[in-house]
C-alpha cells in the first residue's frame, strides 16, 4: 500500500500531540479544579466532563468521518482541541469554574476525534504492518510522557506561575500542532472504504451489541480504561494530600504514561501470538496489582509503582480490547461500531473520573483501591458469560 509507513508516522505524530495535551489535563485539571470549586469534591469533574465530551463526540465524529472522511474531521479536532486550551487558560484567568468545565468538554471532543488515530492505522497498513499498527501508534505516547509533562511545568513557570495556566498554553500548542503532520497525511480512495451498495443491509446497533465478542471487547476495552482513569484522576490528589509537590504529582503521572505505552513496542507480538484473551487476563492481573501496592502504604515509592502497573495493565487489556473489537464487524459496519466502541469506552470513563473524586474525598484512597478489585471481578465474570454464552450461540448456528 502506498505511503503506508509514512502515514502510520504521521499518525504517530498525531498520536504524540494528542496524548501530551490529554496527560497535561489530567494532570493539572484536578488541582484546578480544586482551587476554581474551593470544594476536593468537585476537583475531578473538570476531568470527568472531558471524558463525558469524548463520550458525546464519539459517535457523532465517526458518522462524520464517514460522510466527510477522517482526514477533515482529524482537523476540526485539532481546532476543538486549540480551542479548549484558549478557554481555559481564560477561565482561569477568570476564575470562573464552569467555563474551565466547558474548556475541557472541547477536549474531550478533540480526545474523541484523536481516539480514531489508532482505527485510521489500521487502514493505512496491510499485511504484518496491519497487525501491529495499534501498537505502532500508541507507542506515540511514550515520547508525549515525557514531553507534555515537561513543556507544561516549564510554561506553568514562565506564564503567571501558581496559576497552572502555562499548561493549558501547552495544550494549545500540542493540539494546534496535530494540523502539521494532517497535512501531509494520505488515506485510499474514499470510494472504496464507503461505497454503499442495494445489496449492503442497513446497520443496526442493537444488532452490533448482540454481539457477544464485539460487547467482550468493547468492555474489557473499557473496563482498562475504566480502572486506570480510576486510580490515575485521584492520584495527583492524594499524592499532593499526603504533602508531596504538584512536581512530585506532574513526575509520578510522566511515568505511568511511559508506563501505558512503552508496551506498545510488543504487544502486538503478545496479542498476535498468545489471542487477546489472555492479554486481557494479564491486564487485570496488573489492575489487581495496582490496587494490592496502592493499600501497602501512602509513601511517593508505591504511588510511583502502582501507576506504572496500572500504566501497563491498561495498555494490555486497550489494546487487545481494541484488537479485538476490529474483528467483530463487517466493513460497511465500521463507523457505527467504531463510535459505539469508543462511546462505552469514553462513557465509562467519564463514570470512573467524576467517582474518583467523590470517593477519595469521602472515603479516602485505601477504599478507593479496594473498589478497584470489585470492578476487576466484575469485568472477569462479564467475560466468562459472554465468551460462554458465545461458544453455545456458536454450537447452535
Amino acid at each position: 500500500m502506498p505511503y503506508e509507513k509514512r502515514n502510520i508516522l504521521l499518525l504517530t505524530i498525531c498520536q504524540i500531540c494528542s496524548v501530551s495535551s490529554t496527560i497535561i489535563m489530567v494532570t493539572f485539571s484536578g488541582f484546578v479544579g480544586q482551587i476554581l470549586s474551593s470544594e476536593i469534591i468537585y476537583a475531578t469533574l473538570p476531568i470527568a466532563i472531558a471524558v463525558l465530551g469524548a463520550a458525546f463526540c464519539a459517535i457523532p465524529m465517526s458518522m462524520l468521518m464517514k460522510r466527510y472522511g477522517r482526514k477533515m474531521i482529524f482537523r476540526f479536532g485539532s481546532l476543538l482541541g486549540f480551542m479548549s486550551g484558549l478557554i481555559a487558560c481564560i477561565a482561569i484567568y477568570e476564575m470562573n469554574f464552569p467555563l474551565f468545565c466547558f474548556a475541557t468538554f472541547l477536549h474531550g471532543g478533540f480526545q474523541a476525534v484523536a481516539s480514531f488515530y489508532r482505527f485510521a492505522a489500521l487502514e493505512v497498513s496491510q499485511g504484518k504492518m496491519h497487525e501491529k499498527a495499534v501498537s505502532y501508534v500508541l507507542t506515540g505516547g511514550l515520547v508525549a510522557a515525557f514531553l507534555g509533562s515537561t513543556i507544561a511545568l516549564a510554561l506553568n513557570d514562565v506564564v503567571a506561575p501558581g496559576t497552572y495556566m502555562g499548561a493549558y498554553v501547552a495544550v494549545m500548542i500540542f493540539t494546534l500542532g496535530t494540523q502539521i503532520p494532517l497535512s501531509f497525511l494520505k488515506f485510499p480512495p474514499r470510494e472504496k472504504e464507503v461505497i454503499v451498495t442495494k445489496d449492503v443491509p442497513k446497520v443496526k446497533a442493537m444488532a452490533i451489541l448482540k454481539r457477544p465478542i464485539f460487547l467482550c471487547a468493547s468492555l474489557n476495552a473499557a473496563g482498562g480504561y475504566l480502572l486506570m482513569s480510576f486510580v490515575m484522576t485521584a492520584s495527583p490528589l492524594a499524592i499532593k494530600g499526603c504533602g508531596f509537590g504538584v512536581d512530585s504529582a506532574a513526575h509520578a503521572i510522566q511515568w505511568h504514561s511511559v508506563a501505558m505505552f512503552l508496551p506498545a513496542f510488543f504487544t502486538g507480538h503478545l496479542i498476535k501470538k498468545f489471542g487477546p484473551i489472555k492479554i486481557i487476563s494479564v491486564g487485570l492481573a496488573l489492575m489487581a496489582m495496582t490496587a494490592s501496592i496502592n493499600l501497602y502504604a501512602e509513601e511517593l515509592l508505591n504511588f510511583y509503582l502502582g501507576l506504572i502497573f496500572v500504566g501497563v495493565g491498561w495498555n494490555f487489556m486497550f489494546t487487545a480490547g481494541t484488537t479485538w473489537v476490529a474483528s467483530s464487524y463487517q466493513p460497511h459496519e465500521k463507523a457505527l461500531a467504531q463510535g459505539m466502541n469508543d462511546f462505552i469506552v469514553y462513557g465509562m470513563t467519564a463514570l470512573a473520573s467524576f467517582s474518583a473524586g467523590i470517593i477519595f474525598a469521602e472515603f479516602g484512597w485505601a477504599r478507593l483501591n479496594m473498589i478497584v478489585f470489585v470492578i476487576i471481578a466484575a469485568l472477569i465474570l462479564n467475560m466468562v458469560i459472554l465468551l460462554n454464552y458465545n461458544k453455545r450461540k456458536m454450537r447452535t448456528v
